[in-house]
């Protein structure tokens, strides 16, 4: 009778101990506390996340250059000083013949890597640490296309401002020649205008994709009609010789309307520069930043959150 309850017993305990068994067999592995079960994989990805981390340094410091001379850029160009402008270009240039071959080993690295590290066994920890550096690289390219934005857009404002004031000192000379009554220098002088008002129609047309030229409109409208009221007057005195008369009169009125016209300071062109380069430099020194954001972030985690 003993020896029944006894093997009874023990049937019962080996099929309690059976199911217990099979419930821990069917129970999916969490890796948050059996961190065991990915060490391996764990440090084999650790050299990789050093290395990513070291080279993603190198290209933030590149970076942070840019974003520098960028809003250097910004601010010559919004004091239309051009020379410190291109100054700062130059500089900024430098910087990012640095980068680009920066940016060239930091995504050999990041491919050697993925190539290497097995991520479906990287333990949570790991795995975020990884995808975060990997997630900064995207980010890192990003500064490439915006330094370039800031360059073409910087050099084509430039070059209006200086179409403007090219414009502006050939028309003062014209002026000076014809209060000298020297009519054919004074109309010489006026054609040559031309040539920079056009090229600053030209980078008017390039502008004017999304952005705001109302003001820039305006301005090369009072030009245009300025020149052409010098002209008309300018040749009507050389061809005639008279300076007095009802055309003469009418001639003289006209210039003096397009004149009054004009804007009597640089407070115009401020604008137009504000117009015109403000919103694509600023948008780019802004992605910039965003980029050395996400950069600093995953720097910050791969250094804090070693295993």
């Amino acid at each position: 009778m003993k020896m029944r309850v006894w093997s009874t017993t023990l049937l019962v305990l080996i099929a309690l101990g059976g199911a217990g068994l099979a419930a821990a067999a069917d129970r999916p592995h969490n890796a948050l506390s059996r961190p065991e079960l990915t060490w391996r994989a764990d440090q084999r990805a650790e050299p990789w996340i050093d290395v990513l981390a070291h080279e993603l340094a190198l290209v933030e410091v590149r970076a942070a250059g840019l974003s520098r001379h960028g809003r250097d850029v910004l601010g010559r160009i919004n004091a239309l000083d051009v020379e410190r402008m291109n100054e700062a270009l130059a500089a900024g240039d430098l910087v990012f013949v640095e980068l680009q071959p920066a940016i060239g080993r930091l995504l050999t690295v990041r491919d050697s890597a993925l190539a290497a590290v097995e991520e479906w066994r990287l333990g949570p920890p790991t795995r975020s640490r990884f995808d975060q550096l990997g997630s900064a690289v995207e980010s890192a390219q990003t500064v490439v296309g915006s330094w370039q934005a800031i360059g073409t857009d910087a050099r084509r404002v430039a070059g209006l401002i200086d179409s403007l004031l090219r414009h502006d000192g050939l028309v003062f000379r014209a002026t000076t020649a014809g209060r000298a009554a020297d009519w054919d220098d004074a109309l010489a002088l006026l054609e040559q205008a031309k040539g920079p008002l056009g090229e600053a129609t030209e980078i008017r047309g390039v502008l004017a994709t999304g952005l705001n030229t109302d003001t820039l409109d305006d301005l090369l409208d009072r030009y245009r009609a300025y020149d052409a009221s010098l002209t008309a007057m300018y040749s009507y005195i050389r061809d005639t010789g008279r300076r007095e008369g009802r055309e003469f009169k009418a001639l003289e009125a006209e210039v003096g309307r397009a004149q009054a016209a004009l804007p009597a300071d640089t407070s115009a062109m401020s604008v137009i520069v504000a117009e015109a380069a403000g919103p694509p430099l600023t948008d780019a020194l802004v992605a910039i930043e965003r980029a050395r954001g996400d950069i600093l972030d995953a720097l910050a985690v791969a250094e804090s959150d070693q295993p």
